[in-house]
């Protein structure tokens, strides 16, 4: 894992895809669900980034949050998906390689355990970019910062 470093996104990021609401509980299972519906959707395609956007947070321990898959576009949504804008400003920025799902699970499990500037987290907004195929993918995650 390449350890984090401190970026200032400079322009927001405009995502579309499809969104539900997590339980801390069944998160793997429900964000799988929503990784699964937007692959059928057709918003996933081969050589374009994916991304996950977790947001409206309703506790500093992430019982319960809301989730967006999709990709970066200006287009407008269909009628069963949602806009959402990654406001710019301060992320922790993260990256991992390997199969796309454990690389996310480790990068987690690193800021939830191990990275040491946990208390600086804003829990507002956080952001996976998911590149390449599913088997070998480059995984960074941007943990918003106060």
């Amino acid at each position: 894992m390449n350890e984090h470093e401190n970026l200032t996104m400079k322009k927001p990021i405009r995502l579309v895809g499809i969104s539900g609401e997590i339980e801390k509980e069944q998160a793997p299972e429900q964000i799988g669900l929503l990784w699964q519906r937007a692959a059928a959707a057709g918003l996933l395609r081969p050589g374009q980034a994916a991304f996950a956007a977790y947001y409206g947070y309703r506790d500093r321990l992430a019982n319960r949050y809301r989730v967006l898959v999709g990709i970066e576009s200006d287009d407008d949504p269909e009628a069963d998906q949602e806009a959402l804008v990654i406001p710019a400003g301060a992320y922790a920025t993260f990256e991992e390689e390997g199969p796309a799902i454990e690389a996310a699970q480790r990068l987690w499990r690193h800021v939830w355990t191990r990275w040491g500037q946990r208390d600086t987290r804003r829990f507002d907004i956080d952001l996976e970019r998911h590149e390449g195929p599913l088997d070998h993918a480059r995984v960074s995650l941007l943990i918003g910062v106060a």
